[in-house]
């Protein structure tokens, strides 16, 4: 091997150590915050580490004033039981989205509606409110923040973005999304499995549909769909048949109750990709 390939090749592996170790631990500082909304914008930042072969996910969020006077927000706590100041509000109810699509996992809540008086926080110029946490299990969030993150269902890299909906003491309601962060999950950095299908064409009688997505997705023949209605209704589609960008699979039955509820899946209904077996995590 001549001198100038060996350390070609010793560049190259220190480059894409560099870029592997860059996707795994970036200084907030160095992030360019989501775009500005009346005076307000929104920064994140999301470490990934792995520990006894599970992915541990460090995330901070920043609700900066980069405006030139004092924003008051006011949260809006659904049930009396909901406890904690502003900062809690926000680290409960900021919604974290990715890209490929991962449809939030949901439960139901309940309690009895808020009638208190909701907490504040004054943000002055040039200052920030920050809120930390840790989660894992291919989640972004611990459990007890339902309905406001996804569950990988397979490893790759995604990109999250933060949504948070601020409303302002003299009720003015400000939407903001943050910058964009890769989060590289099961330590893989490929493209990862499209989570979420639209159905585009149902055969009740075979029992049979078709999904907008296909191998250009990397959907393969035995990926499992869950459709769902409400908390009625359940059905299974197992992927049969894959094209460029479109699937076609059978549909199975797994929970209907009521009357109302559909005897079969419906077109432009939402598809959730199903967890296979052998991916890392547990639920």
């Amino acid at each position: 091997m001549s001198k100038r390939i060996y350390i070609l090749r010793i560049c190259s592996f220190l480059l894409c150590s560099f870029v592997v170790a860059s996707l795994h631990a970036m200084p907030s500082g160095h992030l360019q915050a989501g775009p500005e909304n009346h005076g307000l914008r929104m920064q994140l930042s999301i470490t990934t580490a792995s520990e006894s072969g599970k992915d541990v996910y460090r995330v901070r969020l920043d609700l900066m004033n980069t405006g030139q006077v004092p924003v008051v927000l006011v949260a809006s706590w659904t049930y009396e039981h909901d406890k904690g100041n502003y900062a809690e509000f926000l680290k409960s109810e900021v919604m974290l989205i990715s890209h490929p699509e991962v449809l939030a996992e949901t439960a139901q809540t309940g309690g009895e509606w808020r009638i208190s008086p909701q907490p504040e926080r004054e943000i002055k110029p040039g200052a920030r409110l920050t809120v930390e946490w840790s989660s894992t299990d291919r989640r972004l969030k611990p459990k007890n923040y339902p309905n406001t993150y996804p569950y990988f269902p397979t490893d790759g890299l995604y990109g999250i973005r933060a949504k948070f909906l601020a409303v302002t003491k003299d009720g003015k309601r400000i939407l903001l999304t943050s910058n964009e962060q890769p989060v590289p999950v099961g330590g893989s950095v490929e493209m990862p499995k499209y989570a979420t299908a639209r159905i585009i064409r149902v055969d009740p009688e075979k029992k049979t549909a078709a999904i907008n997505l296909g191998s250009d997705q990397r959907i393969e023949k035995n990926d499992k769909f869950s459709l769902r209605y409400g908390t009625l209704g359940c059905w299974h589609l197992t992927i049969t048949e894959v094209d460029e960008g479109i699937a076609r699979g059978t549909i199975e039955t797994i929970q209907r109750d009521g009357e109302d509820v559909p005897l079969f899946p419906e077109k432009d209904w939402v598809a959730a990709l199903m967890r296979p077996k052998h991916t890392r995590g547990d639920r």
